[in-house]
C-alpha cells in the first residue's frame, strides 16, 4: 500500500465498558486526522504512516496492541477507501483485517444488505445527537426545542423515511448481499432509483462518496497547577509559569499552531482572581519569550497577595510562515518585537509605548497611540505628480519644523507687541530677538474641554498665538504665547 491512500476503521466492543473518549484518545495517538462514526466506532486515516510503523498489517497490529494496553477490545480494518474500512470492521468479527488496493468490492461483496444500510444511517446522521443506550447505537436521538423539533431532527426523519423505502425496494428485488447490488447497471439503477440508488451502489462496491471529514480536537489549551504553599514574587512566579507553559508550547508544536492571546489566572490566597490576558502582536509558541512576557506584564500588575494555583490559557493560532527577502532587510522576529514591546511598556506604562499616528485635529502636534506591528502597512508608492515635483526641487532648501515633546517653558520680552528676546532651557539659551513673523492664532476643541474624548485624543481646549522669530545665535525657532494660561512655550526648531 506504499504511496496509496489507506484508512483504518477502529471499532470497540460494547461489553467491555470502554469509553468514548478512551476511543479518541487511541485514535488520535496514531493519526490526527480522524473521523468519529458513532459511539464505538472512528476512521483514521494512516496514509504515509508505512515509515513509522511499517506496512499496513503492521499499522493494524500497533493500534490493536494499544487498545489492548488501555484496555480496550477493538476491531480494526484497513483499506484504501474510508467506506470499505467502515463496512469491513462492521461485518467482520476477525480482529484485524486488511484489504489491498482495488479489492474493496471483492471483500465487501459478501456482506449483508443490511449491513449498508446501517452504515448509510450514520453516514446521513453523522453529529447528531449521541444514542441513548449501547443497545441503541445504530439510531439517532431526534432533538426537540420549544419551538418544535430541530431542523437536524427533520433532516433525519426524512433520511430515515428514504432508506426505508430503498431498503424495501432492494429487498423486493431479491438483493441479500452488498456484492448483488453491486452487479446492477448502473443506469438501470439509477433509471429507477435516482441519485440515492447511485451512491448506496458506491458505497456497496467499496467506492468512496465523500473524503473523510477530520473531528476537530475540542480540548482547550488550557493548563494549571495547585502549589503546596503560597509564592510571593516575580522570580518563584516565573518558575512555575515555566513548568505551565512547556507542555502547551509542546502541544502548539505538535499541531502546527502558535499562541495568539495569553491569559494567566491566578488563585489567591484572598479567595479572589487575579487575571492577566496579553494580545500579542504575532503568534508565538517558544514558551521562554511567553513566560518573559507574563512576567513583564505581572511586573507592572503584580497581584495583592500570596498565590495558591497557577492557570494559563491560550488562543491558538497559526503558525507564522516568514519569507525573507534577498534584497531587503530582515525585520525583527515577533519573539524578538513582543519581548522588546513588554519591557518599553514595563518601563514607560500602559499607553505609552506603541507607534504614533495622526489624529483629525488641528492642534499643532496632537498624535495617538496604537500598538506598534512590523510590515503592518505595506508602503505605497507616491504619486507621479509628487515624485515629479520632488525631482524638479531637490535643489532648493525646504525648511522643517521638529517639535519639542514636551514644548520648553520660555520668558520673552515683549516691546510694540513683538518678541524681542527668549529665555528658555533645552539649549536655546537667552538671545536676543533679530527677525521675527506672526503672530499666526489658532484655537480649537472649546467644545470639549474637559470630555474624557478630548483627553483620550491628547486634545482639549487650546488657544495660541504663534511666532517664527530668529535668534542671534542663528538659531530659528517656533514659539507660541498660550492665550487661556497666559505662559510662553518653545514649540520646536526650525531647521
Amino acid at each position: 500500500m506504499t504511496g496509496e491512500e489507506m484508512f483504518a476503521s477502529v471499532h470497540a466492543s460494547t461489553s467491555e465498558g470502554s469509553s468514548h473518549d478512551d476511543l479518541l484518545r487511541l485514535g488520535r495517538d496514531f493519526s490526527p486526522r480522524l473521523e468519529v462514526i458513532d459511539r464505538y466506532t472512528v476512521v483514521l486515516d494512516v496514509t504515509d504512516l508505512q515509515g513509522m510503523w511499517g506496512d499496513a498489517r503492521a499499522i493494524g497490529d500497533a493500534i490493536g496492541q494499544a487498545a489492548g494496553e488501555r484496555g480496550l477490545r477493538c476491531r480494526v480494518a484497513l483499506a484504501a477507501t474510508r467506506i470499505a474500512a467502515v463496512l469491513l470492521v462492521h461485518g467482520r468479527a476477525d480482529p484485524l483485517t486488511v484489504i489491498e488496493p482495488g479489492d474493496e468490492a471483492v471483500a465487501v461483496a459478501a456482506l449483508p444488505l443490511d449491513l449498508l444500510e446501517r452504515v448509510v444511517a450514520l453516514e446521513s446522521t453523522r453529529g447528531a445527537a449521541p444514542p441513548a443506550t449501547a443497545g441503541d447505537r445504530w439510531a439517532t436521538i431526534p432533538v426537540r426545542t420549544r419551538f418544535g423539533r430541530s431542523p437536524a431532527a427533520k433532516r433525519y426523519r426524512e433520511a430515515q423515511r428514504r432508506m426505508g423505502r430503498m431498503i424495501q425496494v432492494l429487498r423486493r428485488w431479491g438483493l441479500a448481499t452488498l456484492g448483488d447490488l453491486a452487479a446492477l447497471p448502473r443506469d438501470a439503477l439509477f433509471s429507477r432509483l435516482g441519485a440515492d440508488g447511485v451512491a448506496w451502489q458506491r458505497c456497496a462496491r467499496g467506492e468512496e462518496s465523500r473524503p473523510l471529514v477530520p473531528m476537530p480536537e475540542d480540548c482547550p489549551f488550557e493548563a494549571e497547577i495547585d502549589l503546596e504553599w503560597p509564592i510571593e514574587g516575580v522570580e518563584p512566579l516565573a518558575f512555575v509559569l515555566g513548568r505551565v507553559l512547556e507542555p502547551l508550547a509542546a502541544r502548539l508544536a505538535r499541531e502546527d499552531a502558535a499562541a495568539a492571546v495569553l491569559t494567566v489566572r491566578l488563585w489567591l490566597v484572598t479567595r479572589v482572581w487575579h487575571t492577566r490576558t496579553l494580545e500579542l502582536p504575532a503568534p508565538i509558541r517558544d514558551p521562554r519569550v511567553l513566560r518573559t512576557l507574563l512576567v513583564l506584564d505581572l511586573e507592572s500588575h503584580p497581584p495583592p497577595a500570596g498565590i495558591d494555583r497557577v492557570g494559563v490559557a491560550l488562543v491558538p493560532a497559526p503558525a507564522r510562515i516568514v519569507q525573507f527577502s534577498l534584497l531587503e532587510q530582515a525585520l525583527p522576529s515577533a519573539e524578538q518585537l513582543s519581548t522588546l514591546l513588554a519591557r518599553l511598556t514595563a518601563l514607560m506604562g500602559v499607553g505609552r509605548c506603541g507607534a504614533p499616528v495622526v489624529v483629525d485635529t488641528h492642534r499643532p502636534g496632537a498624535f495617538d497611540m496604537q500598538p506598534f506591528q512590523v510590515g503592518a502597512s505595506p508602503r505605497t508608492p507616491a504619486p507621479p505628480g509628487i515624485v515629479d515635483q520632488w525631482s524638479a526641487s531637490r535643489s532648493v532648501v525646504i525648511t522643517i519644523l521638529r517639535r519639542f515633546r514636551n514644548p520648553l517653558a520660555a520668558r520673552v520680552s515683549v516691546d510694540r507687541g513683538c518678541p524681542v528676546r527668549v529665555s528658555a532651557g533645552g539649549g536655546v539659551g537667552s538671545r536676543a530677538v533679530e527677525r521675527c513673523a506672526g503672530p499666526w492664532r489658532s484655537s480649537g476643541h472649546w467644545w470639549e474641554h474637559g470630555t474624557p474624548e478630548a483627553t483620550r485624543r491628547h486634545a482639549g481646549r487650546w488657544s495660541h498665538d504663534e511666532w517664527d522669530v530668529a535668534l542671534s545665535d542663528g538659531g530659528v525657532y517656533r514659539i507660541y504665547r498660550d492665550r487661556a494660561a497666559g505662559g510662553w512655550f518653545v514649540a520646536g526648531v526650525l531647521d
